[in-house]
């Protein structure tokens, strides 16, 4: 339906072991092969995990539509105040 209305669904990645991660989300988009299917990573999940972040990144390449930014601390996804600029 999102498909034939051309709207595009992206995957955000979660605070979650099913999808903690672009390459845990990749397989997915690679499953349902769909131009209309994307991802949407959200650095603070992203990073609560023992992932690689810039590799995370640079594996997503033409997938990733938006990225969630979010203060967090090490090894929790958990929003915290943004840092003053």
């Amino acid at each position: 339906m999102a498909s034939r209305a051309q709207v595009t669904l992206a995957m955000e990645i979660m605070d979650y072991p099913l999808m903690n991660s672009i390459s845990k989300a990749l397989g997915y988009a690679h499953y349902l092969n769909n131009p209309w299917f994307q991802l949407y990573p959200d650095i603070g999940n992203l990073s609560a995990w023992d992932n690689d972040v810039q590799m995370e990144l640079q594996a997503g390449i033409g997938h990733i539509v938006a990225v969630h930014v979010k203060d967090t601390k090490p090894a929790s996804s958990k929003t915290y105040r943004l840092a003053k600029v």
